[in-house]
């Protein structure tokens, strides 16, 4: 390595750290931290930074940024953050490889304000610095004996590119906790560990508990969930890359959820959820009731391609032993609870015709005909000269599939509400069950600041698809250049049909 940090008086390190409100409010605070030799090269020392929030930021707050360790850019910040921020010295700023110099932002919520902290830190010794992100905390990197910035000593070199070969790239991630957003104390649920939480942060029926993780990253910017456990309330550790078994007292009112490393005690997060009983209510902690029958199940008769979907009805809670079959190939559970299981498709699933089943270890509890839909979007021309215009198509696939006894208005309010059908569509209401179903088909121009669509409405246009000849048919649209370039259209189904009762398994022909 040639970055290197050519302090001559490796006794102190500045500290900034700034917190940002993401609305133009921010405000700075600094500390310089004292460092004592640790032997081998190694200086440590610690600081807590006063930040004086501004208007907008609520409350001041005291950001303990922990221990600072010098030579390899080792860090140990609140909640385990990794941060390989830029590194300067008292004689000259170095680079720290992974960023190109450029200071690191890692997410906190505290209160009600998204915030952003930035930190500068110091390399305070004259040995290279090793690009790493983060070395977890009972791991430490190998120090040579005699270190100098000067020394262009083989052996010392040598040392350098050992560690760097053998140190593992994290980054800091937001994950999610995702599990049904109506968990009582009390009852056995099943959760998720996703990397991509703001997939799920506008279902109605699911919680998602955020926290920022450091994660093993590959040479191509990947990171994954291996090595990384999810400790519960129980105590028991539990992969971060599977199923996620919760279960709390009867008498517990929050759920507390800790980040670790495998094989290590201190955790990487610590989160809280808070649970909530509805008044009156009961918490039954017995398996799925033997009497359950086959029209206590309910799903929705349509199943868009790559969407969310739900099954309700009387479960287990334990998603290990729940399976969610499509044509007898395995869906992928998300989370589950004493009354819904929540899955996507299994891959490749195409459009059209499909026998849904929902079983609980031996037992078939239901059977459900459902479509599959999908959407085809093309566009003639991909790229525009200023002023030129294309055609783009839409058509939704699979919606000819759909039984007549299926068009019944509804919505499924577990993966959209009305609120949320709003927001997406401004001045659309779903039909009731009095009421023929349909399917929303809409487009929005994500590109404004490039092309027009024609027909949109702040950017977007609401096709609506009924029981008929325009279920499935092919719609068109023209874009026209502002500048030339390319454009995005986004586009999505929403079913706005009733959720269908289940059926006996033998059942098994579409109607």
């Amino acid at each position: 390595m040639n970055n290197q940090c050519n302090s001559t008086k490796p006794d102190e390190v500045e500290v900034q750290s700034w917190l940002n409100d993401g609305r133009g409010n921010a405000s700075g605070g600094s500390a310089t931290i004292q460092l004592t030799p640790q032997g081998n090269g190694v200086f440590e020392g610690s600081a807590t930074i006063s930040v004086p929030w501004g208007p907008g930021l609520g409350d001041p707050k005291d950001w303990s940024i922990g221990k600072i360790r010098s030579t390899t850019g080792y860090y140990d910040y609140p909640d385990g953050a990794p941060i390989c921020a830029v590194i300067t010295c008292k004689d000259r700023t170095c680079k720290c490889a992974n960023t190109n110099g450029q200071p690191a932002n890692v997410n906190y919520k505290a209160g009600k304000n998204e915030q952003v902290i930035e930190i500068t830190c110091g390399c305070v010794t004259n040995a290279p610095i090793i690009p790493v992100d983060y070395w977890p905390g009972n791991s430490k990197p190998v120090y040579p004996e005699t270190a100098s910035a000067a020394t262009s000593s083989p052996a010392v070199a040598a040392t350098s590119a050992v560690v760097a070969a053998s140190a593992v790239a994290y980054t800091a991630t937001l994950v999610g906790v995702v599990l049904p957003s109506d968990t009582q104390p009390g009852e056995v649920a099943s959760a998720t560990v996703v990397t991509d939480p703001a997939d799920y942060a506008d279902v109605p029926g699911l919680k998602v508990v955020e926290a920022t993780v450091p994660l093993a990253t590959d040479s191509h910017g990947t990171v994954s969930l291996d090595g990384v456990v999810l400790q519960t309330p129980d105590g028991h550790r539990q992969p971060a890359t599977g199923r996620v078994l919760l279960q709390t007292a009867a008498s517990a009112t929050e759920l507390a959820l800790n980040f670790l490393r495998s094989g290590e005690d201190s955790p990487l997060a610590a989160k809280t959820v808070e649970l909530t009983r509805p008044a009156g209510a009961a918490v039954s902690t017995t398996a799925t009731p033997a009497t359950a029958a086959v029209s206590d199940y309910h799903a929705s008769p349509v199943c868009g391609e790559g969407a969310l979907q739900v099954i309700h009805g009387p479960l287990g809670g334990d998603s290990s032993v729940t399976r969610v079959l499509v044509d007898d190939k395995p869906g992928a559970i998300v989370a589950e609870n004493r009354r819904a299981v929540y899955w996507r498709l299994p891959e490749n699933t195409a459009p059209g015709a499909h026998r849904l089943v929902l079983q609980e270890g031996e037992k078939t509890l239901a059977s459900f005909p459902v479509a599959v839909v999908g959407l085809r979007l093309t566009a003639d021309r991909l790229t525009l000269v200023k002023g030129e215009t294309t055609t783009v198509h839409a058509q939704v696939l699979g919606a000819d599939a759909i039984p007549d006894s299926a068009w019944r208005g509804g919505l499924e309010t577990a993966l959209i509400d009305a609120a949320h059908l709003q927001k997406l569509a401004p001045g659309v209401r779903a039909p009731n069950e009095k009421q023929p179903g349909a399917i929303l088909l809409r487009l929005e121009n994500a590109s404004s600041q490039s092309v027009d669509l024609a027909g949109a409405k702040g950017g977007v246009i609401l096709q609506t698809l009924q029981k008929g000849s325009s279920a499935g048919a092919p719609f068109t649209y023209k874009v026209t250049a502002r500048e030339a370039g390319g454009f995005k259209i986004n586009a999505n189904i929403i079913p706005m049909l009733a959720p269908i009762a289940g059926e006996a398994a033998q059942n098994a022909g579409m109607r």
